[in-house]
């Protein structure tokens, strides 16, 4: 697991930085722009399972509200294309509605997490952005309810992985902008290849919704399947560009911050 994790991170961070960088070359002599910029964004997010939902018996709810806030620092190579560092709180999960025969209950995975990725970003000539990359993820707290009073023997938060990659793809447009501030609005998707338990852990089965509902035992799980994360958030971003690296006369680079 822990190879696949740093193989993975290595072949999305170096065709990152083959990207970043051919466009650098291009054009050595643009002025490279430093922005820093908090965000906050909000949606909606599901934890993928293909046995979960094959269940007849289990009704997901695709609409289950995730957040996130943090910030980000950049450098942005000319006018169009540029690479950042984003630094987020994330609070995500799942809802399932689990029915049998005389009584229906909700089952609630949340997990919040501390987010760090890196992007490529590029900004068009009209203001529209699309930006790309992979993230680390690191999950600080699980929490599992259920709203009937049952006794349950839920997932326990070690069978969830601690730290994963997720890929997040992004896009929108700039609704306000100046020389050096500029209102970003857009939308982002985030999602792990991984999967999100160890130890091939079904986060469903609590010793009541296995044995209690008609049809559904551990031996119907014969092929395990991974869970997978995903959120879908509308963002917001407020971008200050505070320095740059110019070309000073001597052919040497400056950097220079704006008073």
């Amino acid at each position: 697991m822990a190879m696949k994790k740093s193989v993975l991170l290595l072949f999305i961070l170096l065709l990152s930085l083959t990207v970043s960088m051919a466009q650098y070359r291009k054009k050595k002599d643009d002025v490279k722009w430093l922005s820093i910029s908090p965000k906050a964004g909000y949606g909606v997010s599901m934890l993928l399972n293909e046995n979960i939902t094959a269940d007849k018996n289990v009704a997901i709810n695709w609409i289950y509200p995730s957040y996130m806030f943090g910030g980000r620092l950049g450098i942005t190579f000319g006018d169009h294309w540029g690479v950042f560092g984003d630094v987020t709180k994330n609070k995500y999960g799942g809802e399932f509605t689990i029915a049998y025969p005389t009584e229906t209950y909700k089952k609630r995975i949340e997990l919040n997490s501390m987010n760090f990725a890196f992007l490529v970003h590029f900004t068009g000539d009209k203001g529209g952005y699309f930006e790309i990359g992979p993230q680390m993820c690191n999950i600080q707290e699980v929490k599992i309810t259920n709203d009937i009073n049952e006794t349950f023997v839920d997932a326990a938060p070690a069978d969830f992985d601690n730290s994963y990659i997720n890929f997040v793809i992004g896009t929108g447009l700039s609704v306000f902008r100046t020389d050096r501030l500029v209102l970003n609005v857009g939308l982002r998707g985030v999602y792990s290849f991984q999967d999100l338990m160890v130890n091939e852990k079904n986060f469903m089965l609590d010793g009541f919704y296995e044995y209690k509902i008609p049809g559904i035992r551990n031996n119907e799980y014969n092929e395990y399947k991974k869970t997978s994360p995903l959120t879908i958030q509308a963002m917001i971003e407020f971008t200050y560009f505070f320095a740059f690296w110019g070309n000073a006369s001597c052919g040497r680079g400056r950097l220079m911050f704006f008073q």
